[in-house]
């Protein structure tokens, strides 16, 4: 009847008020972990880089021996280098089991390394190919990472490298190794010949997808120097 059409009125508009304020607490949650993922990624990054810096500024000479002294306090003249390197390398490798940072000027990019290339791995770092060669050693080192998305950039640009371009990797224990880029190419997702490389000098190989659609590979290989 009429009047019973009217007594549902106030029942359908809160249930059509409730369905809108779901939808907008979810466009919401979309939108802020779109802007915040990337951020806290961006966040930790930058911290296991800090650390794997500071390894190598604790294995470095004093760049001014011969100007005068800085004041210490009590604390700093007494701590142990050795010691603090130490304890900054238990903490970055408890946290991700980051194994070095990849740096390379050109296009921005200074990244934590982490073990390992599964889906985990690559939402926050760059992934170690663990059947390839280690940071410095022999062999084809092979390193890989998103190319941007919703976890960020990571390697977005590796396609504007070029042949001398240099690639700069510090590995967990302070150890600089620099690279020379000779290589760049696009292959097809299921063609890793370039992974089953075998060298007997140290390499770097560098991979991300070309686009979203994730058909294509690129590959940059550079070699030690």
């Amino acid at each position: 009847t009429p009047k019973q059409s009217r007594s549902m009125f106030p029942i359908i508009a809160g249930v059509v008020s409730a369905f809108i304020i779901v939808l907008i607490i979810a466009g919401i949650a979309v939108i802020l972990s779109v802007i915040l993922v990337p951020y806290f990624n961006k966040k930790r990054n930058k911290a296991a880089v800090d650390a794997i810096k500071q390894n190598v500024n604790v294995t470095e000479e004093p760049q001014n021996t011969t100007g005068p002294a800085l004041e210490t306090t009590e604390s700093a003249a007494t701590a142990d280098p050795e010691e603090e390197a130490r304890q900054r390398r238990e903490a970055l490798l408890a946290d991700g089991n980051c194994i070095g940072v990849v740096i390379i000027d050109k296009i921005g990019v200074e990244l934590a390394i982490q073990e390992g290339d599964d889906d985990e791995v690559l939402k926050h770092a760059v992934g170690h190919m663990t059947s390839s060669a280690s940071i410095g050693q022999k062999g084809n080192c092979v390193l890989s990472a998103h190319h941007g998305g919703y976890y960020g950039e990571f390697f977005l640009n590796i396609d504007k490298l070029e042949k001398e371009d240099i690639i700069q990797i510090i590995d967990k224990s302070g150890n600089i190794h620099n690279y020379s880029v000779y290589d760049k190419k696009t292959v097809q997702r299921t063609d890793w010949s370039v992974v089953d490389e075998l060298n007997e000098q140290s390499t770097l190989t560098l991979i991300t997808c070309v686009d979203s659609s994730q058909e294509q590979r690129i590959i940059v290989s550079a070699i030690e120097f």
